[in-house]
């Protein structure tokens, strides 16, 4: 019984940084390319080498995001059975054991408060650069550990780097990336924190707890030495006033076949309206962040961000893997926990790798709309199982309702909120509506990890998967009235449709969303302009 209470810790530890989410990025108005007027004339954009490499930099901090959170289940695990480090092992220490599984995502949240300030005065790249250090701070004292609040600090240290580079990488990635392949790499920031976990679950299985923090520390060494020789993104630079770096950085990311005057040009003019619209609507510079969100340009994308992060939480997922080694048990598997969960972490990875595939075919918004009604069917199956079933006989329902949630989750609303989250916001107001909503991320995958039992307790099991039912329904129609598409739209073509749009209310807000799921592109169009 001890030892399953252990192993719940260790997968509710997993589960509630896993899906933040983070750790990418930031959806049907705009479905495609006509559905809006064109703001600006057609030119040649490909991505050159140098920018899948700044893409690839990024993303090797996602896999050491992943590494963070898919390290506790396994290790815990085995310093269970060691008592060479004292204060982990005996049963009266199971409080502290709670507290380091669940530190991470308490202290990620002030990392993305944190990532602001060093976004707004060093830009994006420099920042990745400096994560490096509170990364390898936080793995250095978990090797070096011989006691559980040696552990608990590292873990602390690590949650802070977590949470700053889960809203600065995707926002890089996005900001950099080409409009036609933008989706797909913002969605990979998804995919290689799945790759990570997995990979730690898989070391975890075959290496020592200290053998596995020492390579869990070399994706992180590797990132931090490859984007410190990566250009910083345009947007920022030309927000900025740097100009001439930008039109360089832009040069760098851009293949000799593209049109970089042209872009640069149109980057340019955005640049400089959104700095004359803030310069006219501020009074004093040192409010100016925070004046910003009184336009709708800024306030909708806000609004929106906080949204699809508090969904991204509230759809149960940890919940689920609180569940995972239970699930296992009760269907009367003969699978060992440490087996289990490395192919929970491989259909995680397959389902999310699909998801990346189709986000730039399929769109953002069907995907979320799909992913939600999954979590609905799956959660509502857990709650009737589990409120009416007692036989081993039907122990087969809760694990295949299990793994079709992960592989709804995987599909939406794991990658897309951290994709939509980069693409919506405006330049200007990205690192503060990027902190804020990664903050509110964080925020919840705490609580709800530390106050589950307490649901249960209260709402009792099946009534607690029965609430995330709910909460998922509520997730699509947040999805299906509320979201703009923005695949194949240019950053000016999302931000002339904030400033168009109305604030969302009750009769507005499908008005704009839900005839996209019905109407044909020419259609969209003309209802599109005239709503606007």
């Amino acid at each position: 019984m001890q030892r399953q209470q252990q192993q719940q810790q260790q997968h509710a530890a997993t589960a509630a940084a896993k899906n933040t989410i983070n750790a990418v990025n930031a959806g049907n108005e705009l479905s495609s390319k006509k559905n809006l007027p064109k703001i600006s004339p057609q030119f040649n954009q490909e991505a050159s080498f140098c920018m899948y490499l700044a893409a690839f930099s990024a993303l090797l901090g996602a896999i050491g995001f992943g590494l963070g959170i898919g390290w506790s289940a396994p290790a815990f695990e085995q310093l269970s059975r060691n008592t060479s480090v004292p204060h982990l092992y005996e049963p009266r220490d199971l409080k502290l054991l709670t507290w380091i599984s669940s530190s991470m995502p308490l202290s990620a949240l002030f990392g993305a408060l944190f990532s602001d300030l060093v976004v707004q005065k060093y830009g994006r790249r420099k920042a990745l650069v400096g994560y490096g250090l509170p990364f390898a701070m936080g793995w250095l004292l978990i090797i070096a550990s011989n006691n559980g609040y040696m552990f608990l600090l590292g873990r602390i240290i690590l949650g802070l780097a977590i949470g700053a580079l889960s809203g600065t990488a995707p926002s890089y990635i996005v900001d950099i990336s080409t409009t036609k392949i933008r989706g797909t790499l913002g969605a990979l920031f998804q995919l290689f924190i799945v790759t990570g976990i997995l990979f730690a679950y898989v070391i975890g299985a075959f290496l020592p707890w200290r053998m596995a923090s020492v390579v869990s520390i070399t994706p992180t060494i590797i990132q931090t030495i490859l984007i410190y020789f990566m250009p910083e993104g345009p947007n920022w630079l030309l927000q900025n006033k740097r100009n001439d770096e930008a039109k360089k950085a832009l040069t760098r990311i851009r293949s000799s076949k593209s049109d970089v005057e042209k872009e640069f040009e149109i980057l340019m003019k955005e640049s400089n309206q959104t700095t004359t619209a803030t310069s006219n609507n501020v009074e004093k510079k040192t409010d100016s962040k925070w004046k910003l969100y009184f336009h709708k340009k800024h306030l909708i994308p806000l609004f929106l961000s906080l949204g699809l992060m508090a969904f991204q939480q509230l759809c149960g997922v940890n919940a689920v893997m609180f569940y995972a080694t239970a699930i296992l048990n009760e269907s009367g598997s003969t699978i060992t926990p440490s087996l289990g969960t490395i192919l929970i972490g491989l259909a995680q990875w397959i389902a999310t790798f699909a998801g990346a595939i189709m986000v730039d075919f399929t769109g953002r918004r069907l995907l979320l709309i799909i992913s939600g009604s999954i979590h609905v069917f799956s959660m509502f199956v857990f709650g009737i199982y589990y409120q009416m079933s007692t036989a081993d006989f039907f122990g087969w329902i809760p694990v295949v309702s299990m793994i079709v949630f992960i592989i709804g989750f995987s599909i939406g609303w794991g990658p897309v909120p951290w994709l939509l989250v980069a693409e919506i916001t405006p330049h200007e107001s990205k690192s503060s509506t990027v902190a804020m909503s990664t903050c509110i991320n964080w925020t919840l995958a705490f609580v709800v990890t530390k106050t589950f039992k307490e649901l249960q307790e209260l709402l009792t099991k099946h009534g607690v998967f029965y609430l995330f039912s709910a909460l998922s329904a509520v997730s699509v129609l947040f999805a299906v009235f509320l979201l703009p598409e923005t695949k194949n739209k240019s950053y000016e073509e999302i931000r002339t449709f904030f400033e168009r749009r109305p604030s969302p209310t009750k009769e507005t807000a499908g008005k704009f969303s839900i005839i996209d799921l019905t109407m044909k592109d020419s259609d969209t169009l003309t209802r599109s302009s005239d709503s606007a």
